[in-house]
């Protein structure tokens, strides 16, 4: 005889929190995805009879635990709170940066872990005829939850514009604002605010370049310390600097589901002053893919070309922007916007164009200076072949983290088991040349061998990478053993200048 069991399923809204806040690896991927929706407001169906478009981030730091972040716009309100915030909702969609309807919830639930203390303002025009604004507050429900509806009589509207807008604010700590520094050398923790936000002003200036330049909306950052105004900067699109432009072209595609334009340009870029982006190097060259003028995804390189990343490689940069007000034709991105869905057929065709419309790219050995030492370390394997057992193995082909990022080492010495790595810049070195070597020296301890010696090569070190050499020395990798780098010139090594 059969038998029914009760199955209880219902939402606890602790889990499943803590569930949506995963999505998002730093604190910039969060604010983006509230300026993605700001500005899918700002310029979606609805915002024609909106005269100022602009989206403000004040950064209002009381202590290293008590940081208020506000996002505000001054885009058309909240029409349908209920849509808006319920999850998985896409009926609220105005653009395709609103494609997953989990942004909102996703990034609340990343940025207020505990779900306490985030808080939305939001007034529509038929709230500003009507004298009043509504605040919905942390803790998220599923059930019983309601907004308050605000009189302006009783409460001014804390926005800096008197007409339609959204506020979305919450409060983090230290340790999650200084994901900011990720990924830049001698940045961490005990950085600057000011110094952080710099970082953060430079994302966002490369993230929304297009759709800054074209001048879709405005973007300004704030920051406050203890109620003293620190940094006010509006947001100027981060843009290379174009040394030749080798293809330049618009093209209509179907890349699975119906056309989409293509914007292209490929070309050879000058190294910049930025901090993370087109400096020609090896993080951020390649090609950058952006859809409606916003970047999801930098530095692809050898998902194109079958090629691994070197410095040689550096001089090249690839603009791709997919142009589309319809998402089904677009190809899928992550919830964290960071990237696309590698499974996506559309994402596989765009990469597959690209290869077509740029099959090859050549390694370079000009005679820019910066980039010249790629001829000078065959030059150098070919005096180490010349004075070395023929048995050692010296080699330019010899690659860490295959499985990843597969980065080529500029070159590899192993004579009788000892291992030593070589680094170098033509004319000078900087700090960031010895994190190079330091992440080749890493990058062989996790293919689990055991580097004796890394080699910084230049015509010259300046004293800041002397100290860094120094302090990075005194530190241990992850087989126990310290560090051991040292700093050469290309004249003691017998290499002549190209």
């Amino acid at each position: 005889m059969e038998k029914e069991k009760a199955i209880n399923n219902g939402i606890k809204i602790e889990e499943m929190w803590e569930g949506l806040g995963g999505n998002f690896d730093n604190i910039q991927q969060i604010i983006f995805e509230f300026i993605d929706n700001s500005i899918s407001n700002l310029t979606g169906i609805n915002s024609k009879y909106l005269q100022n478009k602009q989206v403000n981030i004040i950064f209002k730091v009381n202590d290293d635990n008590d940081i208020l972040i506000q996002i505000e716009d001054t885009g058309t309100g909240i029409n349908n709170l209920d849509n808006a915030l319920s999850i998985g909702n896409k009926k609220s969609q105005e653009s395709p940066l609103n494609e997953h309807g989990f942004g909102l919830k996703h990034a609340l639930a990343a940025a207020d872990k505990e779900n306490k203390n985030w808080k939305i303002y939001t007034r529509t025009k038929e709230d500003l005829e009507n004298n009043s604004f509504e605040v919905i507050n942390a803790p998220y429900q599923t059930e019983n939850w309601t907004a308050k509806i605000i009189n302006i009589q009783d409460s001014n509207w804390p926005g800096n514009y008197n007409d339609t807008g959204t506020i979305i604010e919450f409060k983090i700590d230290k340790v999650l604002l200084s994901t900011l520094t990720e990924g830049i050398p001698g940045a961490n923790y005990n950085t600057s605010y000011e110094r952080m936000i710099d970082y953060f002003i430079e994302d966002t200036a490369f993230t929304y370049s297009k759709i800054i330049e074209d001048n879709k909306c405005k973007i300004n950052v704030k920051l406050f310390v203890n109620n003293s105004l620190r940094k006010d900067e509006n947001v100027t699109a981060l843009l290379p600097n174009w040394e030749e432009i080798f293809k330049e072209n618009s093209e209509i595609c179907d890349l699975g589901n119906g056309n989409v334009k293509i914007n292209y340009i490929f070309g050879s870029i000058k190294s910049g002053d930025n901090i993370r982006y087109y400096k020609r190097n090896m993080s951020s060259s390649g090609v950058e893919i952006r859809i409606n003028g916003r970047a999801l995804a930098y530095n692809l390189f050898s998902e194109i070309w079958n090629k691994a990343k070197h410095n040689s490689y550096n001089y090249f940069l690839g603009i791709i922007d997919v142009i589309s007000e319809d998402k089904n034709k677009l190809p899928e991105t992550k919830t964290s916007k960071n990237s696309f869905k590698t499974n996506d057929s559309k994402y596989d065709a765009l990469i597959r164009w690209i290869k077509q419309k740029y099959p090859t790219i050549k390694e370079v050995e000009e005679s820019n200076d910066e980039y010249n030492e790629v001829k000078m370390f065959q030059n150098l394997q070919s005096n180490l072949k010349a004075y070395n057992n023929s048995n050692d193995t010296i080699t330019t082909e010899q690659y860490v983290f295959e499985e990843d990022m597969k980065l080529r080492i500029d070159l590899y010495h192993c004579s009788n088991n000892e291992i030593t790595i070589y680094e170098g810049k033509k004319i000078k070195t900087s700090p960031k040349d010895v994190y190079q070597l330091r992440m080749y020296w890493d990058g062989l301890v996790y293919e689990k061998m055991k580097p004796s010696k890394g080699v910084l090569l230049a015509n010259n070190h300046p004293d800041s990478v002397y100290r860094m050499v120094e302090y990075i020395n005194k530190m241990k990798d992850a087989n126990g053993d310290n560090y051991n780098f040292i700093l050469k010139t290309w004249e003691e090594l017998n290499v002549p200048e190209e």
